[in-house]
């Protein structure tokens, strides 16, 4: 499993790498303005709406494909794939011409306070961006199909062509003409969909039009989505929340939450959604054996590798956030202005990556022994906590506020889904994470002393991005130095994996 964690890692890496420029471009052309504003709510209308579908199929989708393969055989998998297909195409024609008839309405719920032009220019990106979810609705079908078959690459290879023909539209649409920026969301979608089909077809798999409402199994997997959606459906109020507060505080605050949120899901996509992703079948499998002992081993070895790689990267976050900022955007269209904002959201963000870490993987968890219930209650706390600190902080800290709301909403919905964990599968008894826990405190907190240390003194004789790298290079190496000094165990793996890669090649 190691291996194909540290594959993907790689792969997942590379196109994060490429996602990331698109921010970057999008700031250098239009900074944080009212069309990155307008541009921005576009595509999260679309990414909001399709979030519920998207989860619902990724979560359920591979279990009950199992189990009618385990059931029955392949071929009756395949048809009740072929079902879904088709059932969830209808849904997105339907929302489709529902958001296309309704779409200022749908607008002005995500972004409230946007003047006369930016809403017109909202709307009719809007239009065209809705109708990438048609193609999206095959690639998550796809992307979990391929991962039941133990393809995890190309599944994360379709970011690559996601992002280039984006970064693509957004410069044609600043030297042409404005709706190239929406043209390119949904070429985008069919470059992902064109990908995966010749994988999809290796795997002998063939499409036919059958739509059986009364289908056994399609209305198991509906009623097995339905809570997930829900959970989904309860965690989009905050995005929606959100970009509506922050469209009122200040032009540009939509674009600035947004790219920061964008390098938050670029720090936790790259090892998370990498993680989870990989280890999701396996944690399946056990629940589905009941095998508790060996499941537990499994979360707490995830959830040391969480510590080991994330708590470090908050400590880089919140030191250095306005430099990041500064060295990724600042340029082009992205002003002074931009950067003290969005540096702001990303230092508030910051606080919270731990606990979004945590609270997906013990979700996963509770998905695997088909226990919605718990993430669902567990969601609705979490909003209705943001929601009240987002009307409270904002007020005080501005954008700023809308990220700390974000994050200690995420800290509180991970100790609360840990207890609930804990009091339904019993505790994890002598795991030693405790005695891990205090090593990678201290370890961090060691960095953190050094960091400081080395920014304060570089600053006087270096620029921004040396000042950033070079202090960056040498916490990292004292951070890994008191692991071995501190005798953390849990690294050992993952040095024999790299030195077997090295050997390998």
């Amino acid at each position: 499993m190691r291996k194909t964690v540290i594959v993907l890692m790689v792969v997942t890496l590379c196109s994060k790498i490429i996602g990331f420029s698109r921010e970057l471009i999008l700031s250098y052309f239009y900074g944080a303005s009212n069309i990155s504003d307008a541009y921005l709510i576009s595509t999260t209308i679309p990414a909001t709406i399709f979030a519920f579908i998207g989860v619902g199929i990724s979560t359920s989708f591979i279990p009950m494909y199992n189990k009618i393969n385990i059931d029955h055989n392949e071929k009756d998998s395949k048809k009740f794939m072929n079902n879904i297909i088709n059932f969830l195409m209808i849904f997105c024609i339907i929302i489709i011409s529902i958001v296309f008839i309704n779409t200022k309405f749908f607008v002005q719920i995500f972004a409230s306070g946007f003047d006369y032009e930016t809403l017109k220019l909202a709307i009719t990106l809007t239009r065209i961006s809705i109708l990438g979810i048609l193609f999206t609705t095959f690639v998550y079908i796809f992307n979990s199909f391929l991962q039941i078959k133990g393809n995890f690459l190309i599944p994360a290879l379709t970011g690559i062509p996601l992002n280039i023909v984006i970064i693509t539209s957004i410069i044609l649409s600043y030297y042409y003409e404005l709706y190239y920026l929406a043209i390119g969301s949904v070429v985008a979608a069919l470059a992902q969909f064109i990908l995966l089909l010749p994988s999809v077809k290796k795997e002998n798999y063939k499409y036919h039009f059958r739509l059986n409402f009364k289908d056994k199994y399609t209305k198991e997997f509906i009623i097995l989505s339905l809570p997930v959606i829900l959970g989904v459906s309860v965690n989009q109020i905050n995005v929606l929340v959100d970009r509506t507060i922050a469209s009122r505080i200040v032009s540009g605050g939509v674009s600035s939450l947004v790219y920061a949120d964008r390098l938050m899901v670029f720090i936790q996509g790259i090892f998370v959604t990498t993680l989870l992703t990989v280890i999701y079948p396996k944690i399946s499998t056990l629940a589905a054996k009941k095998d508790l002992s060996e499941l537990k081993k499994v979360i707490t070895n995830t959830f040391k590798l969480t510590l080991i790689v994330l708590l470090p990267m908050t400590s880089i976050v919140l030191i250095y956030s306005k430099e990041i900022i500064s060295i990724l955007f600042g340029r082009g269209e992205f002003d002074v202005k931009a950067i003290a904002l969005t540096s702001t959201a990303l230092f508030y963000y910051g606080v919270g990556i731990l606990g979004i870490a945590i609270r997906e993987i013990f979700s996963k968890s509770f998905y695997a022994f088909q226990d919605t219930k718990t993430p669902i209650i567990n969601a609705g706390i979490s909003v209705m906590i943001n929601i009240f600190l987002n009307l409270i902080l904002s007020k005080y800290l501005g954008i700023g506020g809308l990220a700390l709301a974000t994050s200690i909403s995420a800290i509180i919905s991970a100790f609360l889904m840990y207890s609930s964990f804990q009091k339904k599968f019993g505790d994890f008894k002598n795991t030693g994470m405790n005695r891990f826990t205090f090593k990678i405190i201290f370890s961090t907190i060691g960095m953190v002393a050094t960091s400081i240390m080395f920014k304060s003194l570089f600053s006087q004789y270096l620029n921004d991005f040396l000042t950033l790298i070079c202090s960056i290079v040498i916490s990292i190496f004292v951070f890994v130095l008191m692991l071995f000094v501190l005798k953390v165990e849990e690294i050992k793996p993952i040095i024999n994996q790299s030195k077997r890669g090295k050997k390998d090649e």
